[in-house]
């Protein structure tokens, strides 16, 4: 990893991603510690690059007195009045940069946890409770792999993207490590054995059945 006062400099998943700290701010700044807040941001499997050019993907973060804007490779900028807020959408410029440039895998929207050797990918949208079911299935001895992404390879096998657990809580979204829930990490590819393409509904009894292949890659 190569970090300077204004820039973090790494590789993950076979992505180079440059991202920038730049402040224009004409008074005292509102945020001192934003870069160590990027900082916190980096993939798992974040390292050191092997060439020293350019990144293709860069990522902007600029403070501009109680403002800050976020800017990613596609030139799209948001903006914020709040730390908590703009630093997410740094994680998600990252994670999103990362998912539809990393050569040779596919990354599926899903949660992922591993029994016995193989996965259960859990697909689902953004608020369908992926990482509340994978943090309890992590509590009940799975092994995690992802609460965001299964990363499948060209054998079909899933790697872990083992960031931290991203929880909505009454007072916020929080980032909970997996050991906090008394789990552990899978350090390696292993084979899917489930793909539970399941969705919750208050009130409802539990019921589950069989899908063919046709339903699981539509799930997927």
């Amino acid at each position: 990893m190569h970090r300077s006062d204004d820039r973090i400099v790494f590789a993950a998943y076979g992505v180079d991603i440059d991202v920038e700290v730049t402040h224009e701010c004409s008074e005292k700044c509102a945020y001192p510690s934003l870069f160590s807040g990027v900082d916190g941001m980096l993939p798992p499997g974040a390292a050191a690059r092997t060439t020293a050019r350019d990144a293709p993907h860069a990522i902007r973060v600029t403070c501009r007195g109680t403002t800050l804007a976020v800017t990613c490779s596609e030139e799209v900028t948001q903006s914020f009045g709040d730390l908590a807020l703009a630093l997410h959408a740094v994680d998600q410029a990252i994670r999103s940069t990362i998912a539809v440039h990393a050569p040779g895998l596919v990354f599926i929207h899903a949660g992922a946890v591993a029994v016995d050797g193989q996965v259960i990918v859990l697909p689902g949208t953004s608020m369908a409770g992926k990482t509340t079911l994978v943090a309890e299935l992590v509590r009940a001895g799975a092994g995690y792999l992802s609460d965001e992404y299964a990363v499948l390879d060209a054998d079909g096998l899933v790697h872990p993207f083992a960031r931290r657990l991203s929880v909505r809580e009454p007072t916020g979204r929080r980032e909970v490590p997996v050991a906090e829930l008394g789990g552990t990490t899978v350090t390696g590819p292993l084979p899917v054995g489930l793909v539970a393409a399941i969705t919750f509904e208050s009130g409802a009894d539990w019921q589950v059945g069989p899908g063919d292949q046709g339903s699981c890659a539509r799930a997927l």
